[in-house]
């Protein structure tokens, strides 16, 4: 059980590290409002990955049959979503020289439902998930009927544990950001974030044919 756990962790750390939707956001948002506010945009992803633990774990392949049917809806749903954040982004202007930007809890839960959604959404996740269990050998360790929400609790664990860390470190850049700085950070990160889109869109029109 307590192996299920680190496997676990392991697992939610290393799926949290590629570059993506969700580090671009925790990247603009640490920046932007601190740490908390960071850790909560990258957590959205990690209950995502969690959840996708307690599938794998459980063997419900007709999950993954479900989401490779109707891949190309989720693509599509996901390249709507980060074209609307992208472009959301490059309309805000976010002074990150600001010492104490306030958040509502409402912006708050829509920041981690945002992560969530976009996630939970993809069919990649999926795929992520199920490749780092197998290549840690989870399918082959001693299992209970606990075992899979053990694996689950340990990839949410691992992949909060790198959103803290990511968010911490960029909160300290906070008050060395000037002006400037801040408007080219704005543009990258929304002009990724449709790039990203854009190119879901594209390989989603491109695997339907």
């Amino acid at each position: 059980m307590i192996a299920f756990f680190w496997k676990g962790m392991c697992i939610g750390f290393l799926l949290a590290l590629p570059l993506g939707p969700t580090m671009v956001l925790c990247i603009r948002y640490s920046l932007a409002f601190g740490a908390v506010i960071g850790l909560v945009t990258g957590a959205g992803a990690g209950l995502a990955d969690a959840i996708y633990g307690v599938v794998v774990g459980y063997g419900i392949y007709a999950v993954v049959d479900f989401m490779d049917k109707y891949r190309l809806f989720f693509h599509l749903l996901g390249s709507g979503i980060l074209c609307y954040l992208g472009l959301k982004t490059l309309r805000d202007h976010l002074d990150l020289r600001v010492e104490k930007l306030q958040v509502s809890s409402p912006a708050c839960f829509k920041l981690f439902m945002t992560t969530f959604s976009l996630t939970l959404t993809s069919p990649l996740t999926v795929i992520g998930v199920s490749a780092l269990c197998a290549s840690f050998g989870v399918e082959e360790s001693s299992r209970s009927l606990l075992s899979p929400w053990v694996l689950g609790g340990g990839l949410f664990l691992g992949s909060c544990v790198w959103w803290q860390i990511l968010s911490a470190t960029l909160a300290l850049f906070r008050k060395k950001i000037g002006s400037t700085s801040s408007k080219w950070i704005g543009h990258i990160s929304g002009s990724i974030l449709l790039l990203l889109g854009f190119c879901l869109f594209v390989y989603s029109l491109i695997g339907s044919f």
